[in-house]
């Protein structure tokens, strides 16, 4: 009975020697650190953001340098033609700068706006945006319909 006792012993010290001396001294995660890593990441996403939205203005600087000449080259078109092809136009340009003014408004609200209406405001660009490069197009066709 004293050997098992013994034997008992010891395995309970080896346990517990094995288990005290396997624990290492974890660092405690502080407030401080939460910070310093917040701040990295807001950051971060400010740069991306920021390289982002330059990004986006250059490309929409690009575009509005061009439809700006296509408008006053479809204006002076406009001037050439006489009758119904002259209102027909004339409509047609009318239609595509109220969709191009709409598209310089909703830009100036976008880099105004706050990061959580960014998103929302992105959607409508882009779909301004394509409704502008659609109304650009439409006059090419027409251009190569009429065989100019």
């Amino acid at each position: 009975m004293k050997t098992t006792f013994n034997l008992i012993l010891i395995f309970v010290m080896s346990i517990a020697i094995v288990s005290c001396g396997g624990q290492q001294e974890e660092k405690e995660t502080t407030t401080d650190d939460v910070k310093k890593e917040t701040k990295e990441a807001v950051e971060t996403t400010k740069e991306y953001v920021s390289d982002s939205f330059d990004e986006m203005m250059a490309k929409y600087d690009e575009f509005k340098s061009d439809v700006e000449d296509k408008i006053k080259g479809f204006k002076l078109k406009a001037e050439e033609l006489e009758g119904d092809a002259k209102v027909k136009y004339h409509e047609q340009v009318t239609k595509l700068e109220d969709n191009y003014d709409k598209l310089n408004s909703k830009m100036d609200e976008y880099k105004n706006a706050a990061e959580e209406e960014k998103e929302e405001l992105k959607e409508e660009i882009m779909d301004l945006r394509k409704a502008v490069k659609k109304g650009v197009e439409g006059f090419k066709e027409e251009k190569n319909d009429e065989g100019c």
